[in-house]
């Protein structure tokens, strides 16, 4: 059954979708609820099997695989993410200099996914933040 997969950009991934009845089921993908798929899907194994050859941001998104037959249908979805590296966006240091055993406040701000952790380090040795 699909499930949720994070891959990097130009990855290929392979959605697997099996379906048993009597009759036995025909299978259909969707694309975000639309039966036109990315132009990097390939169906293989009488659209059993979906594979997506380069990912890239066009074909993220949710995946639905259905099956349907006369006694009804049945359908699993799989949503298909990006990993992107982390970014900074933005650093804020004081604006005068800071004395010795005074405090003062850096932020930075940073993107990508899965969401980074941000890791103060000081002469290489990290150094315990606040959020206060």
């Amino acid at each position: 059954a699909p499930t949720n997969i994070t891959a990097a950009i130009g990855a290929s991934v392979t959605l697997s979708c099996q379906a048993n009845g009597n009759p036995i089921p025909g299978i259909h993908w969707l694309y975000n609820s639309s039966a036109q798929l990315p132009t990097n899907v390939q169906l293989n194994n009488n659209n059993n099997t979906l594979m997506l050859l380069a990912l890239s941001w066009d074909s993220i998104g949710m995946y639905t695989c259905v099956a349907h037959s006369l006694a009804g249908l049945v359908q699993s979805k799989a949503s298909i993410s990006l990993m992107v590296a982390p970014r900074i966006k933005e650093i804020h240091f004081p604006d005068t200099p800071v004395r010795i055993q005074t405090r003062f406040y850096l932020s930075c701000i940073a993107s990508g996914f899965p969401t980074p952790i941000v890791i103060w380090t000081c002469l290489d040795k990290p150094v315990q933040a606040s959020l206060n």
